[in-house]
């Protein structure tokens, strides 16, 4: 299950690795700032950067099913936070990919199948990212990156022109990063850097393709290689361990949540 891949992937580096193993940086550093240093924001805007490359993968990725290890993630996370006394809700981002494979995956021909009812999507999807996101992570901004991906990924099978799904990816970016600034509170500078940032991120996204670098993977150094590989094809494995050793950390020290039902970061989100 963990740390076992099955799926025979090549031996050199692939477009996949450099992408992931780069997300996995921003989410420790994401994470650095959530639970050790809350009151330097800037590692929150720079871990920005992380949470709409996983989301994207959701939607972009022609595997749409539910593997086991999902949900044991999900469930050992789940299982964590109530051992050593962390908030429950919203939960974790592997429940926020769960339920894009359950609700997204019949929905996405829907929403692009014309210009009118992806504005109604996104509208609605924009709408219900707050409340949403006392629930799961990100809510259905999650989503909404998870479109952003199926658009990438399957643009001549849509039922929307190609204007209207560039359009699409460059608003649902735009809306995703103004939202998430209201949701941290970010302070002007940091916000501002936050939307250049995801912008920028997008955009790379929007490019994104599947490839191969065997010439690459041949003169990199065999331990940087390794290295990245390991970032990018072991991230369930990385985000499960990592924020296990937090959460146990954190209760050992005694600076837990206290059982929190809701996290404390997201209790202003709707004043």
């Amino acid at each position: 299950m963990f740390f076992k891949r099955t799926d025979n992937l090549t031996s050199n580096l692939t477009s996949y690795d450099f992408l992931k193993f780069i997300t996995v940086l921003f989410m420790f550093a994401d994470h650095i700032g959530a639970y050790f240093i809350p009151d330097e924001t800037w590692w929150r805007v720079v871990g920005r950067l992380g949470f709409p490359v996983w989301f994207f993968l959701a939607g972009y990725s022609k595997d749409k099913g539910i593997k086991l290890d999902l949900w044991v993630g999900a469930g050992i996370l789940i299982f964590a936070s109530v051992m050593f006394g962390d908030y429950l809700f919203p939960a974790n981002a592997l429940v926020s990919f769960i339920c894009i494979r359950i609700f997204m995956t019949h929905q996405y021909k829907m929403s692009f199948s014309n210009w009118e009812i992806l504005l109604y999507t996104t509208v609605a999807f924009i709408l219900l990212a707050i409340p949403t996101g006392y629930m799961f992570e990100y809510g259905t901004l999650a989503f909404m990156f998870a479109m952003f991906g199926y658009a990438v990924r399957n643009k001549n099978e849509l039922g929307v022109s190609n204007k209207i799904r560039i359009l699409f990816c460059i608003v649902a970016p735009i809306s995703i990063a103004v939202l998430e600034c209201h949701i941290f509170r970010f302070a002007l500078i940091q916000s501002i850097a936050c939307v250049v940032m995801i912008c920028a991120m997008s955009f790379v996204m929007f490019h994104f393709k599947v490839a191969e670098y065997p010439q690459l993977t041949q003169k990199l150094p065999r331990p940087m290689t390794a290295l990245i590989q390991f970032g990018g094809r072991y991230t369930l494995e990385i985000y499960v361990i990592h924020l296990i050793a937090i959460k146990a950390y954190l209760f050992l020290s005694g600076n837990e949540a206290g059982h929190q039902l809701f996290s404390p970061a997201l209790l202003p989100s709707f004043m």
